[in-house]
């Protein structure tokens, strides 16, 4: 483990979904009157499908959608969970703000 590696895991991570959450904004002004919870769902799962092709095999070496795991469904369900709620934070976000 490198010294900070897990703080600047932490930050790159959430920079990311500050990106991801701008895009939401832009489309949803661009594209909708109101906010969109299909759009956020499609961002959300655009989050995790990014984890499990570029993260998992190049950063964690746990291949393509974890298969090289043993817990693989377990840790690709955890990970939809996880990004739904980031959508469904985006869809709140933009309700509460907009």
């Amino acid at each position: 483990l490198e010294k900070y590696e897990l703080i600047i895991g932490y930050f790159i991570h959430y920079m990311i979904g500050s990106i991801f959450g701008l895009i939401y904004i832009i489309f949803n002004i661009i594209l909708f009157k109101e906010p969109s919870f299909f759009l956020a769902l499609i961002i959300g799962f655009l989050t995790v499908l990014g984890g499990w092709c570029v993260m998992m095999p190049y950063a964690y070496n746990k291949g393509f959608f974890g298969s090289r795991e043993e817990n693989q469904k377990e840790l690709l369900v955890q990970n939809l969970i996880a990004h739904f709620i980031f959508g469904v934070g985006l869809f709140a976000g933009y309700l509460l703000v907009f």
